[in-house]
């Protein structure tokens, strides 16, 4: 079962400079309901045609700051998609980022937050660990792996997630956000072709959405046992030791009908 009967079967792409921006410039605005011609967008900007196509080709790299401004402005960027076109604009190292890991104080830490749940993913949101508490609201993601994955893939996650289809769209938008933020364009591409064989996530990612925070503060789970649903008040806080890593805390949880 996929997110919509979308028919495209055409590859997924992790993001890009280039990519994003001509996505930007294509979206309805307001008088301009097809988006913006490259010569209004760079008339608008105050940027050359012939820059302004460089930057879209990839052919021009490390834009300014001054130009990246400049485009967040014409184009009416949100304070999430501005945050992701400059992150997708930074110098990119030769050497991709290691794996993150983490240790066992930090493992232990999370075990002593039982009952209440906590999970460490990285920026694909693969999981790093999980406490017990986290295990059991969440059955099945350990074994899988990927939080993104699970969410799309794997038909428990429909029905564990009593609001699937919002939290969908909020886990591909924020994977898309972190893909940016610490790119590896070789690792991004293996979860994205494994997520590519489900039309609706095609879709969902083509749409370009990013966020960095969750749009509300909680999320409704089911029990597959009992089917009673518990809104779980949830919190997300990123570390920076050695590399950024997500941590996922439900702090508490009150059970509704």
């Amino acid at each position: 079962m996929s997110l919509d009967n979308a028919a495209d079967v055409s590859e997924v792409f992790p993001p890009a400079f280039g990519d994003y921006l001509r996505e930007l410039r294509g979206r309805p605005a307001a008088g301009h309901p097809h988006g913006y011609t490259r010569p209004e967008l760079a008339a608008i900007a105050c940027l050359s045609i012939s820059y302004l196509t460089q930057l879209e080709h990839g052919e021009r790299t490390a834009p300014t700051p001054a130009t990246l401004i400049a485009l967040a402005r014409a184009l009416r960027l949100s304070p999430d998609q501005a945050r992701h076109l400059n992150n997708l604009a930074r110098p990119r190292h030769s050497r991709p980022p290691s794996a993150a890991t983490i240790g066992p104080d930090v493992r232990r830490a999370a075990d002593a937050l039982n009952p209440s749940l906590a999970c460490y993913l990285d920026e694909q949101w693969n999981v790093l660990y999980a406490n017990s508490a986290h295990d059991k609201r969440f059955p099945g993601l350990v074994a899988d792996g990927n939080m993104l994955r699970w969410t799309i893939l794997r038909p428990d996650a429909r029905q564990v997630l009593a609001e699937w289809r919002a939290e969908a769209e909020f886990a591909v938008a924020a994977v898309r956000a972190l893909m940016g933020q610490h790119p590896n364009p070789d690792r991004h591409r293996g979860l994205l072709a494994e997520l590519s064989i489900d039309p609706g996530f095609r879709a969902i990612w083509r749409k370009g959405a990013v966020v960095f925070d969750r749009p509300q503060p909680y999320i409704r789970l089911r029990d597959l046992h009992t089917s009673q649903i518990s809104v779980i008040n949830t919190q997300i806080f990123t570390t920076r030791a050695r590399r950024t890593v997500q941590i996922h805390i439900g702090t508490h949880h009150t059970n509704t009908l």
